[in-house]
């Protein structure tokens, strides 16, 4: 799984700074970026190296938004059809890891009220994607072979308290048993999140990129509300880009990105993010939007109060590059690429 979801704004952010414009030094043309000389083949060079990891923020960010989306629509509007799971979702210890692809998020349920020998906000032990959560035993009795009824027996899960209305079991194929319920959802809190490090293409194999990504606990039915109103936050402070390759060291100080419904089975993404970046001698901040809606763009300052803006790198729609501006108006072009 790559969880390139912040690498998006991760390598929006990790790009150049400030100018004074350029200068004519010989003949290669020179920029003054925060105090530091760059000639423009190497500005270029930092530009396109250090914002290759853009072009994948939308794709995985949408993807992870996904993954979420499912569990809580499945939860509150949907029910759970076990027989029919869109994603794979691995439980242990109460935490699930839900895979689609190359995506991956890990989640947990929590007990919004009192339920049973559960106080609220424990943490809900049993995994609601496995059916015998809710029905256990699960016998078929008798066959009238002459109507093609059939009779079945089980017991109540230890989540069946958690089932709203009646258990919709389909034994029109005794052979291929289907259930189905709705839960209470009202019951349940939901919180996602997930840490990891993963490696860089060749020729960047060197490079790390841990990204961390939490959300606030929240009822679960404030949650499908939230990502009904393109509201529900994911948190990626403290992801780190550590490229041997650039010479880079990156961190992100602050970061929100909003994900929900497009209203047509689609997912919008969005969000806000400010980082620092160390390259050699020199320190760099950003602050930049991303969206999968509307163009992309990284501010690069000098100082970390964001005053001495230098320029701003504005992505192209289809994210395979871009111009980097000035503030005196001087515009560079650079390339993007895959993490």
């Amino acid at each position: 799984m790559r969880w390139t979801l912040l690498a998006a704004a991760v390598a929006a952010s990790i790009g150049c700074s400030g100018s004074n414009g350029p200068q004519e030094s010989g003949p290669e043309q020179h920029y003054t970026v925060c105090a530091e000389d760059y000639t423009k083949s190497d500005l270029v060079k930092f530009l396109d190296g250090n914002l290759v990891v853009v072009a994948g923020h939308v794709e995985h960010g949408v993807g992870a938004g996904e993954i979420a989306g499912w569990m809580v629509f499945s939860l509150v509007l949907n029910g759970i059809d076990f027989s029919d799971l869109d994603y794979e979702a691995r439980f242990s210890d109460g935490t699930y890891e839900i895979t689609n692809g190359d995506e991956a998020l890990g989640a947990r349920l929590y007990f919004n009220e009192d339920f049973g020998e559960y106080l609220a906000g424990d943490l809900v032990p049993y995994n609601v994607f496995d059916p015998s959560s809710f029905v256990s035993n699960f016998e078929i009795t008798s066959v009238d072979l002459r109507t093609g009824r059939v009779s079945y027996d089980y017991d109540e899960g230890p989540l069946y308290g958690l089932v709203d209305g009646a258990v919709d079991i389909d034994v029109d194929d005794p052979t291929d048993v289907s259930i189905r319920v709705r839960v209470r959802s009202s019951l349940l809190a939901f919180e996602a999140f997930s840490e990891g490090t993963y490696d860089g293409r060749p020729p960047r194999q060197e490079d790390k990129l841990h990204i961390v990504m939490t959300t606030t606990r929240a009822p679960l039915l404030e949650v499908y509300d939230q990502f009904l109103a393109g509201e529900y936050g994911f948190r990626y402070t403290g992801t780190q880009y550590d490229s041997v390759y650039y010479g880079i060291d990156q961190e992100f100080t602050d970061s929100l990105f909003l994900m929900g419904s497009d209203g047509d089975g689609g997912w919008v993404w969005t969000g806000d993010y400010a980082s620092t970046v160390n390259k050699g001698p020199m320190t760099l901040y950003q602050s930049g939007f991303v969206s999968n809606l509307d163009r992309n763009y990284t501010e690069y300052y000098c100082d970390d109060a964001l005053a001495e803006r230098a320029g701003v790198a504005r992505h192209r729609l289809d994210l395979l590059g871009g111009q980097f501006v000035f503030e005196d108006g001087t515009k560079v072009p650079y390339g993007l690429g895959p993490f």
